[in-house]
Order: C-alpha cells, then sequence, then structure tokens
C-alpha cells in the first residue's frame, strides 16, 4: 500500500505532479475545441482579441502571466480583479463564459506545462494581494504568504467553488480566501483535491465556479 501523503509532502510530490500530467493531457482534447467555440462567439459579439494574457502574482507571489477566455468586450487588462459572473463590465458571451467557468478552460495549458496545478490557491492580481495582507496581522501575512510560496496556483480552489456566496470584494471575502489557502496548505491530499473536482463540477453536492 502506497504511503499517504498529505500536506506540504503532497502539494510537492511527484504524484501530484504526475496526476497534473494526466489530467491535462486528458483535458487538452476537450478543451482545444471549447476554447475555440468560446473565443469565436466573444469575438463575433465583440470583435477584440478572445485571448487575454493576464498579470498574476503565481507561486511564491512571483509575477506571471495566465492565459484565459476574454470576457469584457475591451481590448486591455485591467489592474483590478474581475466581480464574478456578475461583473457588469463583461459581454454578453463573457458573462456565459464567467457563469460557467469556461474563461478559465485555457489554462489547461499551464497546468500541463507545470506552471499550475489542476487544484491549489488561485494566482491573484497584485492589488487583491495588497488589499488582503492589510487585513491581516504579521503573523497570519507569514503564513498566507507561506502558502502561496509551497503550492503552485491552482486551476480548481475550494475557495472558488465557495466564492459565490460571497459578497465579492468584501473583507469576509477575501479574509475566507485566506483561510481556505492557509488550510489546504495543511490538509491538502489525493482526497481533498478529488472532493474539489468533484464539488467544482457538479459531481459532489454543488454546481460551482473556480
Amino acid at each position: 500500500m502506497s504511503e499517504k501523503l498529505q500536506g506540504e509532502r503532497w502539494i510537492t510530490s511527484r504524484r501530484k505532479r504526475a496526476i497534473d500530467i494526466a489530467a491535462s493531457t486528458a483535458l487538452l482534447p476537450i478543451a482545444t475545441p471549447i476554447c475555440a467555440v468560446g473565443a469565436g462567439a466573444f469575438f463575433a459579439e465583440s470583435h477584440v482579441n478572445p485571448l487575454l494574457y493576464q498579470s498574476r502574482l503565481g507561486r511564491g507571489n512571483l509575477p506571471t502571466k495566465i492565459v484565459k477566455l476574454r470576457t469584457m468586450p475591451f481590448n486591455r487588462d485591467f489592474s483590478d480583479s474581475s466581480m464574478g459572473h456578475a461583473d457588469v463590465r463583461a459581454s454578453k458571451v463573457g458573462k456565459i463564459l464567467r457563469k460557467t467557468a469556461l474563461d478559465e478552460i485555457p489554462q489547461v495549458l499551464h497546468i500541463f506545462m507545470g506552471q499550475m496545478s489542476v487544484v491549489g490557491p488561485r494566482p491573484l492580481v497584485p492589488a487583491d494581494v495588497e488589499r488582503t495582507m492589510d487585513l491581516l496581522s504579521p503573523s497570519e501575512q507569514t503564513e498566507w504568504q507561506r502558502a502561496r510560496t509551497i503550492a503552485k496556483p491552482g486551476w480548481l480552489s475550494e475557495f472558488g467553488n465557495l466564492s459565490r456566496e460571497l459578497e465579492a470584494k468584501t473583507d469576509d471575502y477575501f479574509l475566507t480566501r485566506v483561510e481556505l489557502d492557509c488550510e489546504y496548505l495543511k490538509t491538502a491530499s489525493l482526497e481533498t483535491d478529488m472532493q474539489i473536482v468533484r464539488d467544482t463540477f457538479g459531481i459532489g453536492t454543488a454546481m460551482v465556479n473556480a
């Protein structure tokens, strides 16, 4: 029987990376036509580049670029993060992409390349990190930063699954993210990752957004 890995040992394990490779390899043939349809629908509506390369803070809070399907009818990035699927700046097609989380589908490529993991703390825009840090004590800042240093950015996360129930950009919204990111560092395992996947795609108890 193989040893059960948990917490940091699971997050940094070859086993988790092997699952990421297998999952992204299986998903790429599915993700590619979905991206093509979503990008085509957005371009037909808004006539701007449907791919968005967005600046985020990834592992270790280092700057990184992630690719998404564009959901706003503007050919530029925003320094502030979105307000979720209800963001009034999104186009009609963009709102559908956000609500179904299909705007995040291109990130399967980042998983395959080893820049992201299927499950982990979501990569954040700098403005959200700065605002969150202002809410935390020095010890909480250290704990959260460690959680975001050890784990690769995730395509899916428990916070993403709960965020629909929270009012975006409130103190509670940011503090809940911190709590769940730190909890993931302690409790992560194959079982917890699988549960987050099931919850995200409605196989578990809820149909939710990542």
